[in-house]
């Protein structure tokens, strides 16, 4: 878990970065029909990807605040 720890943070902004790219791509192809579908899956996906990974930052977090106070 502290291996993870410290890599988390670059976990989650490498996600972000993917999900602003796929914005960028669905603003590009917002008349590609049959790319939409497949760009709207991959946001979904990273966003719930994202999700996933912020909650397990939270877990980390409170258990690296927990370790430093004893």
């Amino acid at each position: 878990e502290e291996l993870e720890y410290k890599e988390i943070d670059d976990i989650i902004a490498g996600i972000e970065a993917e999900i602003i790219e796929v914005e960028k791509a669905l603003v590009e192809e917002a008349a590609n029909f049959t790319v939409l579908p497949e760009l709207l899956a991959k946001k979904a996906k990273l966003e719930k990807e994202l999700e996933t990974k912020m909650e397990r930052w939270l877990y980390l977090n409170d258990l690296a605040e927990q370790i430093a106070k004893q």
